[in-house]
């Protein structure tokens, strides 16, 4: 079974309409279905909470967004991977590594990518930015709007 990695700016587009909204909800369909499985680190709950936050989402919209979050990884919708040595290791390498002049690579960013390569899975991002940095030099990336396309 396919194991997706999903950053967070697809993770969000479940509580903000944005475009390929429509996409983020399918990806979390399949998941539901049990077609394909998604993983994220713990940070993406924060970096959630953060996005909400600063779209002046209400408090209470936010807490129910958050439930939502909790109820899809307590169902094994979206798994949750906690900090590991093994982890931060592999995300420091992904961090510090020679992007070819296309900029630096957060930790944060690089924890997704970090979690792909060890999961064997595929980063999939709604970032094209990020998106154009890091396709040709960490593992396999996929943005949002190709997905249905290649799978």
């Amino acid at each position: 079974m396919k194991k997706i990695i999903v950053d967070t700016s697809v993770t969000v587009k479940l509580f903000l309409e944005e475009e390929d909204s429509d996409l983020a909800d399918k990806i979390f369909e399949q998941a539901k279905d049990g077609d394909i499985l998604l993983f994220a680190p713990t940070l993406t709950l924060y970096e959630v909470l953060n996005t909400l936050v600063k779209e002046n989402i209400p408090n209470d919209e936010i807490q129910e967004h958050l439930q939502m979050l909790k109820d899809y990884t307590e169902a094994k919708v979206m798994n949750l991977v906690d900090y590991s040595e093994t982890l931060a290791l592999k995300t420091l390498e992904i961090a510090t590594m020679d992007t070819k002049g296309k900029g630096h690579i957060s930790s944060y960013d690089a924890t997704f990518h970090a979690l792909a390569i060890l999961q064997k899975g595929i980063f999939l991002t709604a970032d094209k930015k990020h998106y154009e940095k890091t396709k040709d030099i960490i593992g396999f990336t996929l943005l949002l709007e190709n997905f249905f396309d290649k799978n």
